[in-house]
C-alpha cells in the first residue's frame, strides 16, 4: 500500500474530470470586465477630440439696429434719416496659421496614447487573470498532494501503532503520527482559502459574482519560451504598450513646445457688417484686428519655459519606464530559467532520490534498524519537494504571464491538458 501511494505522488496526481480553459477566460475577461470597458470608452471618447481642437473657432452673428427716438424701435426713419440703419454682422476669429494643426496633433497624440493605455490595461488585467488562474492551480495540486501524502501518513500511522500494540515500538511514534496528521489539516485548511480566494478573484475579473461555480485547473503543461533575453528586450522597446504611450506622450509635448512658440504670433479677428438704410445708399463695414502678445514676458515666455519643462519631464518619464521594463523583463526571464532547472531537478532526481530514501527508511524501520522519526522526517521531506515542484511551476508561467503584459507576445500555453 505504502509503494502504491508513492507511486500516485510520483505521477503528480489524477487530472480532473473538467478542465478550467484559460483561452475561455481571456475572452471573458475582455467581453466583460469593467475597468477594461471603461479604458475602452476612455479611449473612444480621446478619439473625438482631434476634430474639436483643429476646427477654428465658431463665428459670431449678431444683428443691431439705430433709429431716432426715445424707444429703440426696429426699423424707425430707415430711408428717412441718415442715422437709422439695421445692421447683421459677422465676427471671426482667426487663429495664426499653423495653430490649429498643432492643436489637433496634440489631440490625436493624447488619443493615440489612450489607445496605448488602453492595451496596457488589457494585457495587465489578463495577466492578473492568468495568476490567479497559476495560483489556483498551485492550491489545487497543493490539496492533492496533501491528501494523498495523509493517507501515506495513515499507513505509518498504522505501522507504529501495530509495533506499540506489541511492545516492538514507542508511544512517542503513534503521538507524532497523529501530531503531522494534525499539521496536515492546518495545511489543507490554508491551501482550500487560497483556492476559493482565486476563484473569487477570477470571477471578479469575468464580472460574476464571487461564489460562481468554476471549473478546475487540471494538469498544466510547462509552457515553452522560445525567445532569448535579448530578444524579450527588443520586443518590450518596440510593442511594449507602455514604452508606446510614453513616446506618444514625448511627441505631444513636443507639439505643446512648438504651439507655446506660435502664441508670440498674432491672432486675427475679422468683422463685416452691412448696413441696410432703405432708399439711402447702404454700407458695409469691414474691419481686421490683431491679438498683440503685448505682456509677452510675462504670459507667452512662460508658456514656452512651461512646455520645455513638460518635454524634458516626459523625456525622462519615457527613459525611466524603459529602464524599469528591461529590469522587469530580466527578472521573469531568469524566473523562467531558474524554475526550469529546478523543477527538472525535482523531477528527474530530488523526488524519485527521496521516494528511494522514504522506502529503504521504511524497510529498516520494519526490521528494527531505524526508528520512527526518521520516517517522518523523510515522509515529510517528500511531501515538501511535491509542493515545492508545484509551486515553481506555478512560479513559472506566473514569470511567463509577466512576461507577456510587458512585451505583448502571447508566451503562456492555454486550453487546458494539450
Amino acid at each position: 500500500m505504502v509503494a502504491s501511494l508513492l507511486v500516485l505522488l510520483l505521477i503528480q496526481g489524477a487530472a480532473p474530470p473538467i478542465p478550467l480553459d484559460l483561452d475561455d477566460l481571456v475572452q471573458q475577461v475582455e467581453q466583460n470586465n469593467r475597468e477594461l470597458q471603461m479604458a475602452r470608452r476612455m479611449w473612444e471618447a480621446a478619439q473625438s477630440r482631434p476634430s474639436q481642437e483643429s476646427s477654428p473657432p465658431n463665428p459670431v452673428v449678431s444683428i443691431g439696429t439705430v433709429s431716432p427716438g426715445l424707444l429703440p424701435i426696429p426699423g424707425r426713419g430707415i430711408g428717412m434719416d441718415p442715422q437709422s440703419y439695421i445692421s447683421p454682422m459677422v465676427m471671426q476669429d482667426v487663429p495664426f496659421p499653423g495653430k490649429l494643426k498643432l492643436k489637433g496633433e496634440i489631440a490625436q497624440k493624447e488619443a493615440d496614447s489612450a489607445g496605448r493605455m488602453y492595451e496596457t490595461t488589457r494585457l495587465n488585467i489578463i495577466a492578473e487573470l492568468k495568476m490567479a488562474y497559476f495560483e489556483l492551480y498551485k492550491a489545487e495540486k497543493s490539496i492533492a498532494t496533501v491528501e494523498t501524502n495523509r493517507e501515506l501518513l495513515l499507513q505509518l500511522a498504522e505501522i507504529a501503532r501495530a509495533r506499540y500494540e506489541v511492545g516492538s515500538g514507542l508511544q512517542q511514534d503513534v503521538i507524532k503520527a497523529q501530531l503531522e496528521a494534525t499539521m496536515l489539516e492546518e495545511r489543507l485548511t490554508m491551501f482550500n482559502q487560497k483556492r476559493e480566494s482565486m476563484k473569487a478573484k477570477i470571477n471578479q475579473l469575468i464580472h460574476r459574482p464571487p461564489d460562481a461555480p468554476l471549473g478546475n485547473v487540471g494538469d498544466l503543461e510547462p509552457s515553452v519560451l522560445r525567445y532569448t533575453l535579448q530578444q524579450l528586450y527588443s520586443t518590450a522597446e518596440e510593442a511594449s504598450p507602455v514604452l508606446a504611450s510614453r513616446r506618444v506622450m514625448v511627441d505631444r509635448n513636443a507639439r505643446k513646445l512648438d504651439l507655446a512658440r506660435k502664441q508670440y504670433l498674432p491672432d486675427f479677428n475679422v468683422r463685416v457688417g452691412y448696413m441696410y438704410m432703405g432708399r439711402l445708399d447702404n454700407l458695409w463695414d469691414v474691419s481686421v484686428g490683431a491679438q498683440i502678445p503685448l505682456y509677452f514676458w510675462k504670459k507667452e515666455r512662460k508658456g514656452v519655459e512651461e512646455a520645455a519643462s513638460e518635454l524634458r519631464g516626459a523625456t525622462n518619464d519615457y527613459e525611466a519606464t524603459a529602464q524599469e521594463s528591461y529590469r522587469e523583463v530580466k527578472d521573469g526571464y531568469l524566473a523562467v530559467t531558474t524554475a526550469d532547472r529546478l523543477m527538472r531537478l525535482y523531477k528527474e532526481a530530488v523526488i524519485p532520490q527521496a521516494s528511494l530514501v522514504l522506502e529503504s527508511s521504511l524497510s529498516g524501520y520494519r526490521v528494527g534498524n531505524l526508528d520512527f522519526l526518521s520516517i517522518i522526517n523523510n515522509w515529510s521531506v517528500l511531501l515538501n519537494f511535491h509542493l515545492e515542484y508545484y509551486s515553481q511551476l506555478a512560479m513559472r508561467e506566473t514569470a511567463l504571464a509577466e512576461l507577456e503584459r510587458l512585451t505583448g507576445l502571447r508566451l503562456v500555453r492555454t486550453g487546458g491538458t494539450p
